[in-house]
């Protein structure tokens, strides 16, 4: 994976899959109102994760994504540490690049 530069602010930056487009990860460049949206969004996909965590058994990790649609906001939260869970999304990719269509 190539290390992206956001050319506002100098920080990371990741390359928008649907657009190309380079989104800081800094939002650098995020409005007042993107920023309530997206502290919005964060809200609620914490509470969601709360729910989901009471719901699992002792030892089960879950990671949790919430965007809105098509290409706005996105959240994410996860049980395991960042580099196990980070394992188990590419994992999850690999599988589902190989895998055939239904």
């Amino acid at each position: 994976m190539k290390n992206e530069t956001c050319p506002r602010c100098q920080g990371p930056a990741v390359r928008l899959t649907q657009t190309g487009e380079l989104s800081c990860a800094r939002q650098c460049n995020e409005t007042p109102v993107a920023r309530q949206q997206r502290l919005e969004l964060h809200r609620l996909t914490a509470e969601l994760a709360r729910a989901v965590a009471g719901a699992m058994p002792k030892g089960v990790v879950f990671a949790l994504v919430v965007a809105e649609a098509p290409r706005g906001s996105m959240a994410y939260v996860s049980t395991a540490d960042r580099g196990s869970m980070r394992h188990l999304l590419r994992e999850l990719l690999d599988k589902m690049e190989t895998e055939q269509p239904s």
